[in-house]
């Protein structure tokens, strides 16, 4: 009778995580500390403990999971914010994912670029040098660059992210079998 009991409170538990106002460790807090999990309390034999105590294990693993999701979810970069912030200032959208070396490459050479191409002639009829020319080209191969390069970047800092929290796929192979199963590794 309490092994049912058991049962009904972990899958109760994992089918109403969703749904109820709490956080995940008072959900593990509140299975552990119910009376009915206390082994002096309960004569389970041993394969209704396993049987229990694999349950536990699975839902603190699915418990963990989305708690490192969640983290991912928080921690993860958009490439649209990278890319406005890009627009807007050289490097901004590298300042943004916290790359301050790349970001401040790409303030330094379009900004400078800009400058030393001469862009305010003080004639407007003078035409500008090769040189102003060169370096007015550099500046809008630059700022392009600068753009098509931030969301680049924010897909590594992303995939990074993922790896640090485990939530990379691997196609694993099952044993004795053709069929081959996806599972993330940490």
């Amino acid at each position: 009778m309490k092994f049912e009991k058991i049962i009904i409170l972990a899958f109760g538990c994992l089918i109403n995580y969703g749904v109820m106002p709490v956080t995940a460790q008072e959900m593990t807090d509140i299975i552990l500390e119910a009376p009915v999990l206390k082994a002096d309390s309960i004569s389970l034999s041993k394969s209704q403990r396993e049987i229990s105590d694999s349950i536990l294990a699975i839902y603190n693993a699915q418990i963990d999971e989305l708690n490192r999701i969640n983290k991912y979810r928080s921690e993860k970069k958009s490439n649209a914010t990278a890319i406005f912030w890009s627009i807007i200032v050289p490097g901004g959208g590298h300042f943004y994912l916290g790359n301050k070396k790349t970001g401040t490459l790409y303030l330094v050479g379009v900004v400078g670029s800009a400058l030393a191409s001469g862009g305010d002639h003080p004639d407007p009829r003078d035409p500008p040098t090769s040189l102003e020319s060169t370096f007015y080209l550099v500046y809008i191969i630059g700022y392009f660059a600068n753009i098509i390069h931030s969301p680049i970047s924010t897909s590594a800092y992303n995939r990074k992210l993922k790896e640090k929290y485990g939530l990379t796929w691997a196609i694993l192979p099952l044993k004795n079998s053709l069929a081959i199963t996806l599972g993330f590794y940490n």
